[in-house]
């Protein structure tokens, strides 16, 4: 099964993107290859505690001069229990949108081809008609 693509929106800007993000507590974390770093800046916010997940990092979203204040956060040294997100980033949901983005499905994309480049070969019988 395919997994679905996630886009992280900022005022229409896409700074994140992947069909490999992972969840905890509703959260999507992006895989750190995934950000688009020239939007993310260090935040003035003090790193805060979880119990549980361990210290995260806060970062500000800046575009267009605009700074978006504490809309993303990593937890560069997760605890065991959630070893699984260690150096991932999630993002504030009152500033920043993620969404799922509609792809065709496989299925759609090889009708599309079909159509553009007609029949594959084993699809034809020997006198060029469709078998």
């Amino acid at each position: 099964m395919e997994r679905p693509l996630l886009r992280a929106l900022c005022d229409g800007h896409v700074i994140a993107e992947s069909t490999h993000t992972r969840v905890v507590e509703g959260n999507f974390y992006f895989p750190p290859g995934s950000v688009r770093r020239e939007y993310f800046h260090p935040s003035k916010t003090r790193p805060t505690q979880c119990t549980w997940k361990g210290l995260a990092h806060w970062f500000n979203v800046v575009h267009d001069g605009k700074v978006i204040e504490d809309a993303a956060w990593i937890y560069p040294d997760a605890k065991p229990e959630v070893e699984r997100i260690r150096g991932y980033v999630a993002f504030a949901s009152n500033r920043v949108q993620v969404v799922r983005v509609n792809r065709p499905s496989r299925a759609a994309e090889d009708r599309a081809i079909h159509h553009l480049r007609g029949p594959p070969m084993n699809a034809m019988g020997r006198d060029g008609q469709r078998a």
